[in-house]
C-alpha cells in the first residue's frame, strides 16, 4: 500500500505545505506512516535465496549485484499471482463534531456566516461522503448513516489499505480540499467489528495542504464506524438503525461547569506571567468566558458556567471544550474536551431542590455525598495534539435533568471550599544566581510572597531589601510567618506566588526581575501526599555512602579508569541546571592561600586498599588509550601497562618482553630478567588518598536531598509574536525552607511546630568558615583550539575560582599547554561566611595568546550552604578524623567527579576530580591541609650508543651496498642521527656513535606518557630521497620510572655482551650470546617494525618509497634468502661448537671425579680390580693442568680482544650491549620480514650523575663512559684503482668493469697489432 501527500500539492497547491521550516508534502511522501492520502497498491513477490542458490541472472561472479531502478508499463493484473482475497464491508454513521474549524462562507445566500462542513470516509479507491451541514460556532450535527463500502481485499488484513476520515468545507456542490483527517488501520476496525459503539476521534491537520491557521484546533468528530464480513452485518443492521433514531431524541438539561483554578500555564508577557481567562464552548452556543485573572500563571477562578441545552443520549452528546486564553492577545494557549457520558455527574432535581444522582450510579454501600458540587480533577491542556503544551485546569461538570425546557433551577452555590487556620512558615535564606535585567546588574532586590484566597483577597509577606553579600546572591536571613486559611481539601489549595523586584533610582523604579511558584500540595499536614521533612535530621556515614550503588566504583585491573566520565555511558547525562552560573561578580572573600608543593610525597599514582567495609579503590597508573593526553609525535605509541598497579605493596611483576608487541611473531623467553639491578621498588601511597572513597559523579547525586528548597525564578514569554520572539528564561532561584503548620482554631496555638529540628539561630546568623578546595585532575576537557592537518584539537587549560563576587584564584600563568587531560593537584584555601557567599564556582578556562579573552571550557558550581547545613555531609568521613599530634587529618570527604557545563550548551564539557572541606576557624588552625602536590620533576639524560649493524638489507640493488646511518628519537626531543657509513658492504655497518637525549621525568610528563625510543635504519641517497630500511621502538617506561623513583643510573643491558670466560659469565650473558635466542630484542619486544604495516608507527614518512619493480623485489628476496641461510649456518656452527665444549667439559668432570675417588676412597671397584687406578689418577692430574692452561689462554684472549676493541679492530659485542632485530611487514605474504639488526647500548641517568660522568656527542671529547673507538670497515682512499672501484661500486660491478677493460684491451691489441700479426703469419707460412 502506497501513501503520501494529498493529490495536487505538487502543482496547483505548490505554495502549500511549508510550515515550521518543513516541506510537509515531501515529508508525507518520504514517511508514509505519517501520510494523509492513499496512493494505490503494488503487488510484490519476494524470495530469499542462499548465495549459492541465487539465480544466474542476479549473479556477478560469486556476489549478488543490485538491480537499477526501471520503468515498466503497467499491464493487466495477473490474478493467478494475487494473494487470497476476502470480501469486507465498511459501515459508518457520522454523528456530530465539536470544536471544528470555521471558515467564512463565500455563498451569496450565506454571507457573513460559516461554511458548511461535510465528512468523507475513504477506504482504498472507494469513498463515501456525508451531507454538508451548518457549522454553528464549531459544532456540526450530521446524524447520517453513510453509504456502505463493500470490496474485496487480501485475506491478510495487514495487507488491506488504511481507512481515512476527512473533514472539509463545502461550498454549493463543490468539495474543497480537506483541512484535517483521521487515519486508522483495517486490522483495528476488524478487531472492533460492528458491535463497537460510537467513539470520539481527534482529527489532525493535513499540513501538506495548510488549510488552517497556526493554533487552530483541527476538530473532534463522533463516529460509529465498524467493519466486518458481509454476513456479519445482517446481525447488527437493525441495532444500528435503532441507534440512529435515538440520536435525534433530545432531553432538556442544564450543564454546570465548575471551574476552580489553573496551574503551570504558558507565560505570554515579558514579566513571565499572563492575563488568563477560561472560555466554555458547547453544542454551538456562544463561548462563555470567566473573569480575567491578571499577572499570574496559576490563576484562581472559582466560577460556575451555566448552559441550558437539549441533548440526545449522552453517548451521542457533543463534547464540552474548555479553552485557556490570553486576554491581551486573545490567543488560545490550550484546551481540553470533556465527554459528558464519562466525566459528568448527571442528577435530577426534585421540587424541593434536592438532587438525586442518576449516573454514574452509586454503589450498594455508597451514600449520597453531601457536597455542593462534584469533586473536581485536574485536566491536561493541549493545542492540537495531546502533550503539545503545558498547563492544567481544575474543574468538574454536572448535568441537571429538567422536566421541561422552561423549568427554572436554583442558582449554583458558591464554589469556595471550607478552610481551616494554618501558618505558612518561610525561612528566607536568600536569592541565588540573579542575572542582569535589561543589561544592568542587580542593585537592591527584595521578594514578595502572595497567597491568593478563594474570595479574591490575598495574604502577602515581603522580605527586606538586601544586597549582601552580593546583589546577585543576596541573603535575607529572615523567618517569616503568615497566618492564612487553607482549604480542608488540599486539592483546592492555591500556590504561593513569588515576585522578585529590584529597587532602582532610590525606589522610583522597581521592575520585576523574576517570578516563581511554591505549590503546597505536599506541604499541608492533612494532605494525603504530605511528606514530612527529614533533611536536617538525616545523617549519613561513609558506610552509607559506599552502599549507594550508582555513583560508586571500585576499580580493579580490568575496570575502567576513574577519569572516564559516566556521560559516555548515558550519552548526555542529566544536566545540573540548578547550578546557575552567576554572571555578575561582586563582594567579599579573603585572598586564597595556595599550598606549596612538597617533595615528601613520591607519587599520586597509588591505590587505596581500604578495609572491607570501605570502598576498595585501585587506580590504574597509565592514561587510558581512549584518552587524548595531548602528546605529540608518538601518539600512536601510547604506553599502557595494564598489569602494573601502583600501591603500598611491591610491584613485583615481570612484563612479557621489554616493550609492547604491536606486530606478529612468536613469543620468546622473558627478556626483562637480563636487566641488572633490583627492579622492584615501592611507591608510597599518598596520605590524602588513604580511605578516601571515589565517586563517578557529583556528591549531590549520592547524598540525600539538599536541606534547603530552591524555586526557579523566570521572566519572558514562551510564545512569540510578529514583533517579538519567545524570550522565556530562568533568571535566578529563591532559596529557603517553606513549611505549613496547623493552627488550633480556638487557642490560635501553632501545632506541628516541632516537625523538624531546624536550628534557626545557626541559619539566620552568619558565621565565618575556612574553605579548602582540592582539585586533582581535569579529564576529557573539550578542545577549544582547532587541530592542524587533521590532528585532534587541544586546549591550554587553567583554573579560575570565584566565591561570591570575588575571584579568589586565577592560575592563568600556570596554564598547561596542548592537553585535554590535565593533572592539577592544587589546594586553594579561602574564607567565607555561611549563610553568605556560598556559590563556589570552578571555571576551567582555555588560555589564548591571540584574542581579547580566554575561552571558557566549562564550569561547575558547589553550593557550600547545602553541604554545611546538611548533617549527612558533615558526618561523612568524621570517623576517619585523626587528632593525634604529628599525624593530624581532617574528615575524609569523598573524591568527586564533577561535570563541567557552559550556558550555551547542555552538552558536558569535561569532568573535574576534586573535593571540598569546610572547617571552622578552630579546625582550620588545628588540621593542616592535605598535601596533594606532586613529587618534583627530575631532569635526566638518556644515552644511546649505536655500535654496529649486521645483515642489513641492501636498498641499492645495483651495487648491493648501503650508505647506512641510524636515526633515533624520543618524545619531546629532536631526532639525532649517526654519521653515515658510506658504501657499507655485506649488510655491515660500523658506527660507535653516542646520542644524548635530555628528558624530564615526572608525573605524566610527555616522556613518561610516551616513553618510547624510536630507532630507524636509513639508506642515504644523494640524487633522490633517502630510503628507510626498517624501524623499531623500545618502550623505556619501567626503566624511566625506576630512574625517577630511585634517582640512580639504569643500564638496560648491563652484563650483556663483552668477553666471556670458560666456566665464568652468567646465565644472562649466555642467553644474550645464544644465537638460537637471537641474542637480543625479539619481535615481541619491538614497537612498529613495519614500514607500511597495519600497525606501523605513524611517523613513517609517506614519501619514502620502497622498490616496486619486480626485478627489485626479486633481488631483495634473494638477498633476504641469502641472509637467512647464512644465519641458519651460523646457528648450526654455534650449536656444534657449544655441544663440543659441553662434551669436553663433561669428560673433564668424569675424569676429575674418578681421580678424586681414587685418592679419597683408595680407588673404586673398577680401578682396583682392573689395576688402572694410577692411570686414572694421572689422567685427573693432566685434566687439572689442561684446565689451568685453558684459563690462562682465555685470560690472554680476553686481553687481546680488549686491546682490539680499544684500537677499533675487535668484532665482539661491546660490554652492556644487545642486538635489536629489525623487521618489516610484508602485505603480500602477511609476514614480518627480517631486515637486519643493530647492536646498541642504552643508559638512563639523572642529570646530576650525567654531569659527574660527562660524555660527548658522537665520538667527540670527552670520549668516555664508555670509550668509543673509531669505526672499522669505512671507505678509505687508495691509489689502487681496483681497490677504490671495489669500495665505490662494489666488488661485483668492479669485477664486471675489469672484465670489460680486459676484453677492450685484447680487442685494441688485436686492432693495433694487425700488421705485425700479418707479417708473422706470412713468415710462418713461408717457412713451412
Amino acid at each position: 500500500n502506497l501513501y503520501g501527500a494529498a493529490l495536487g500539492t505538487g502543482a496547483s497547491i505548490s505554495d502549500f505545505g511549508l510550515r515550521y521550516g518543513t516541506n510537509w508534502t515531501q515529508h508525507y511522501n518520504n514517511f508514509p506512516d505519517h501520510a494523509s492520502t492513499y496512493k494505490g497498491r503494488i503487488l510484490v513477490e519476494q524470495h530469499v535465496y542462499n548465495r549459492d542458490q541465487l539465480p544466474e541472472k542476479y549473479r556477478s561472479g560469486n556476489h549478488a549485484v543490485g538491480i537499477n531502478p526501471f520503468k515498466r508499463k503497467v499491464k493487466r493484473k495477473d490474478r493467478k499471482h494475487e494473494p487470497p482475497k476476502q470480501r469486507y464491508r465498511l459501515e459508518c454513521i457520522a454523528i456530530c463534531g465539536s470544536e471544528l474549524p470555521t471558515f467564512s462562507s463565500r455563498n451569496i445566500h450565506n454571507i457573513g456566516g460559516n461554511s458548511r462542513m461535510q465528512l468523507m470516509v475513504s477506504w482504498g479507491r472507494y469513498s463515501t461522503i456525508s451531507q454538508s451541514k451548518p457549522n454553528n460556532n464549531g459544532a456540526t450535527e450530521w446524524f447520517q448513516h453513510l453509504d456502505s463500502i463493500e470490496e474485496e481485499y487480501p485475506h491478510d488484513v495487514d495487507q488491506c489499505p488504511d481507512v481515512f476520515v476527512y473533514l472539509s468545507k463545502a461550498e454549493g456542490n463543490s468539495v474543497r480540499p480537506p483541512c484535517s483527517f483521521y487515519r486508522c488501520s483495517t486490522k483495528m476496525l476488524m478487531e472492533r467489528g460492528f458491535g463497537y459503539g460510537p467513539v470520539w476521534i481527534t482529527l489532525r491537520e493535513d499540513l501538506s495542504l495548510d488549510q488552517l491557521s497556526e493554533g487552530i484546533y483541527p476538530g473532534s468528530v463522533l463516529l460509529q464506524i465498524g467493519m466486518g464480513y458481509p454476513d456479519e452485518w445482517e446481525k447488527y443492521q437493525a441495532k444500528w438503525e435503532q441507534n440512529l433514531k435515538h440520536m435525534t431524541h433530545r432531553t432538556p438539561f442544564q450543564l454546570r461547569c465548575h471551574l476552580f483554578q489553573a496551574r503551570h500555564l504558558t507565560a505570554t508577557e515579558a514579566d513571565g506571567t499572563l492575563d488568563a481567562y477560561l472560555a466554555v464552548s458547547f453544542s454551538g452556543l456562544d463561548p462563555q468566558p470567566t473573569e480575567v485573572q491578571r499577572e499570574t500563571t496559576d490563576p484562581t477562578f472559582y466560577k460556575t458556567i451555566v448552559l441550558d441545552c437539549a441533548l440526545p443520549t449522552l453517548h451521542y452528546a457533543p463534547l464540552v471544550f474548555i479553552s485557556v486564553k490570553d486576554y491581551s492577545t486573545d490567543r488560545c494557549l490550550g484546551r481540553f474536551g470533556v465527554n459528558l457520558a464519562t466525566d459528568a455527574i448527571v442528577s435530577r432535581v426534585n421540587s424541593d431542590g434536592t438532587k438525586i444522582r442518576i449516573s454514574p450510579p452509586l454503589g450498594p454501600d455508597e451514600e449520597e455525598p453531601d457536597e455542593k458540587f462534584p469533586m473536581p480533577r485536574w485536566y491536561d491542556l493541549m493545542r492540537e495534539e495531546v502533550g503539545d503544551t503545558e498547563g492544567q485546569v481544575l474543574a468538574s461538570f454536572e448535568l441537571l435533568a429538567k422536566t421541561t425546557p422552561d423549568q427554572q433551577l436554583s442558582d449554583p452555590t458558591s464554589l469556595e471550599p471550607s478552610t481551616r487556620p494554618a501558618v505558612v512558615d518561610i525561612v528566607a535564606l536568600g536569592l541565588r544566581g540573579l542575572v542582569p535585567y535589561q543589561q544592568m546588574s542587580i542593585q537592591l532586590p527584595y521578594t514578595k510572597f502572595v497567597l491568593p484566597k478563594t474570595g479574591g483577597d490575598t495574604d502577602t509577606a515581603t522580605t527586606n531589601r538586601s544586597k549582601k553579600p552580593t546583589p546577585a546572591d543576596p541573603n535575607y536571613l529572615q523567618h517569616i510567618r503568615m497566618d492564612v486559611e487553607i482549604p480542608e481539601k488540599p486539592i483546592f489549595a492555591s500556590p504561593i506566588h513569588i515576585t522578585v523586584r529590584d529597587v532602582r533610582l532610590g525606589g522610583f523604579i522597581e521592575p520585576v526581575i523574576g517570578t516563581g511558584t511554591i505549590y503546597l500540595d505536599d506541604k499541608i499536614p492533612w494532605s494525603p501526599t504530605f511528606k514530612k521533612s527529614t533533611k536536617f535530621s538525616q545523617e549519613w556515614s561513609l558506610d552509607d555512602l559506599n552502599s549507594a550503588a550508582a555513583p560508586l566504583t571500585a576499580n580493579t585491573d580490568d575496570a575502567e579508569p576513574l577519569s572516564e566520565s559516566p556521560a559516555t555511558e548515558a550519552g548526555v547525562s542529566e544536566t545540573k541546571h540548578d547550578e546557575t552560573i552567576p554572571t555578575e561578580i561582586s563582594a567579599s572573600a579573603d585572598t586564597p592561600t595556595i599550598m606549596e608543593a612538597s617533595t615528601t610525597i613520591t607519587t599520586t599514582e597509588a591505590a587505596v586498599e581500604a578495609p572491607t567495609a570501605q570502598l576498595e579503590y585501585l587506580v590504574k597508573k597509565q592514561t587510558p588509550v581512549e584518552a587524548d593526553t595531548g602528546a605529540g609525535v608518538f601518539g600512536a605509541l601510547l604506553h599502557v601497562n595494564k598489569n602494573e598497579l601502583a600501591g603500598a605493596r611491591k610491584t613485583k611483576h615481570r612484563k612479557k618482553g621489554l616493550v609492547s608487541r604491536l606486530l606478529g611473531g612468536d613469543e620468546e623467553d622473558d627478556f626483562s630478567d637480563l636487566i641488572s639491578g633490583d627492579d622492584d621498588y615501592e611507591e608510597a601511597e599518598p596520605e590524602w588518598r588513604k580511605d578516601r572513597p571515589i565517586l563517578k559523579s557529583e556528591l549531590e547525586e549520592t547524598l540525600p536531598d539538599s536541606p534547603f528548597e530552591t524555586y526557579d525564578l523566570s521572566l519572558g514569554s514562551k510564545v512569540g509574536t510578529l514583533l517579538r520572539d519567545p524570550d522565556w528564561r530562568i533568571t535566578g532561584k529563591f532559596k529557603g525552607i517553606v513549611r505549613v503548620f496547623r493552627k488550633d482554631p480556638i487557642t490560635k496555638e501553632v501545632l506541628d511546630d516541632d516537625q523538624d529540628d531546624i536550628d534557626l539561630m545557626r541559619l539566620l546568623k552568619p558565621q565565618g568558615y575556612k574553605i579548602r578546595l582540592y582539585v586533582i585532575r581535569g579529564v576529557h576537557l573539550t578542545p577549544m583550539d582547532p587541530g592542524l592537518m587533521g590532528a585532534p584539537g587541544k586546549s591550554d587549560p587553567y583554573l579560575r575560582i570565584d566565591l561570591g563576587k570575588n575571584q579568589v584564584f586565577n592560575d592563568r600563568e600556570n596554564y598547561i599547554p596542548d592537553a585535554v587531560d590535565v593533572d592539577l593537584y592544587k589546594v586553594i584555601e579561602m574564607s567565607t561566611e555561611l549563610p553568605g557567599d556560598s556559590q563556589l564556582k570552578i571555571d576551567v578556562v582555555d588560555y589564548d595568546d591571540i584574542g581579547f579573552s580566554d575561552d571558557l571550557i566549562g564550569t561547575t558550581i558547589v553550593d557550600l550552604e547545602d553541604r554545611w547545613f546538611s548533617r549527612a555531609w558533615r558526618k561523612l568521613g568524621k570517623d576517619k578524623r585523626n587528632e593525634t599530634l604529628g599525624s593530624m587529618r581532617f574528615d575524609v570527604k569523598p573524591l568527586e567527579l564533577r561535570r563541567l557545563f557552559t550556558k550555551t550548551s547542555a552538552q558536558e564539557q569535561g569532568q573535574l576530580e576534586c573535593w571540598v572541606d569546610i572547617l571552622t576557624p578552630a579546625e582550620a588552625s588545628t588540621f593542616p591541609p592535605d598535601d596533594v602536590s606532586l613529587p618534583p620533576k627530575l631532569k635526566a639524560e638518556v644515552r644511546v650508543v649505536v655500535w654496529k649493524a649486521r645483515d642489513m638489507v641492501n636498498m641499492d640493488t645495483i651495487t648491493n651496498m648501503n650508505d647506512l646511518y641510524i636515526k633515533c628519537q624520543m618524545e619531546d626531543t629532536e631526532a639525532q642521527c649517526t654519521d653515515i657509513h658510506w658504501r657499507a658492504k655485506g649488510g655491515k655497518g660500523s658506527f660507535n656513535w653516542r646520542m644524548k637525549f635530555d628528558v624530564e621525568l615526572g608525573h605524566n610528563t610527555k616522556v613518561m606518557r610516551f616513553p618510547h625510543l624510536k630507532i630507524q635504519a636509513w639508506d642515504q641517497d644523494i640524487i633522490k630521497w633517502n630510503d628507510m630500511i626498517a624501524e623499531a621502538g623500545i618502550d623505556l617506561g619501567r626503566y624511566l620510572r625506576k630512574c625517577y623513583h630511585k634517582r640512580q643510573a639504569v643500564k638496560l643491558f648491563e652484563g650483556m655482551g663483552g668477553i666471556s670466560k670458560v666456566g665464568g659469565g652468567s646465565k644472562k650473558q649466555a642467553k644474550a650470546n645464544d644465537p638460537t635466542k637471537k641474542g637480543g630484542l625479539e619481535i615481541d619486544e619491538i614497537v612498529g617494525q613495519g614500514m607500511d604495516g597495519e600497525e606501523e608507527d605513524p611517523l613513517n614518512p609517506a614519501a619514502v618509497p620502497t622498490p616496486k619493480e619486480d626485478k627489485d623485489k626479486k633481488l631483495l628476496q634473494k638477498r633476504r634468502a641469502e641472509l637467512n641461510a647464512r644465519e641458519e649456518r651460523e646457528r648450526a656452527r654455534q650449536n656444534k661448537k657449544k655441544n663440543k665444549k659441553k662434551n669436553i667439559q663433561d669428560d673433564g668432570k668424569k675424569k676429575a671425579q674418578c681421580g678424586y675417588c681414587w685418592k679419597a676412597l683408595a680407588g673404586c671397584w673398577y680401578c682396583c680390580c682392573a689395576g688402572r687406578g694410577k692411570e686414572v689418577e694421572a689422567t685427573g692430574a693432566d685434566t687439572k693442568e689442561e684446565q689451568s692452561k685453558d684459563l690462562e689462554d682465555q685470560d690472554t684472549e680476553a686481553f687481546i680482544q680488549q686491546f682490539k676493541e680499544m684500537t677499533g679492530w675487535g668484532d665482539t659485542d661491546p660490554k652492556d650491549s644487545s642486538w635489536l632485530y629489525l623487521y618489516r611487514f610484508d602485505h603480500e605474504t602477511g609476514t614480518n620480514e627480517y631486515m637486519g639488526r643493530i647492536c646498541m647500548s642504552i643508559t638512563i641517568m639523572p642529570k646530576s650523575i650525567a654531569d659527574i660522568q660527562p660524555a660527548g656527542f658522537g665520538r667527540s671529547e670527552p670520549n668516555q663512559h664508555p670509550y668509543l673507538s673509531p669505526p672499522t670497515g669505512r671507505l678509505y682512499f687508495s691509489l689502487n684503482p681496483f681497490i677504490m672501484g671495489s669500495q665505490l661500486c662494489g666488488p661485483k660491478i668492479c669485477a664486471q668493469l675489469t672484465s670489460c677493460l680486459i676484453c677492450l684491451g685484447v680487442l685494441a691489441l688485436a686492432i693495433f697489432c694487425q700488421p705485425a700479426l700479418n707479417a708473422l703469419v706470412f713468415l710462418f707460412c713461408n717457412n713451412f
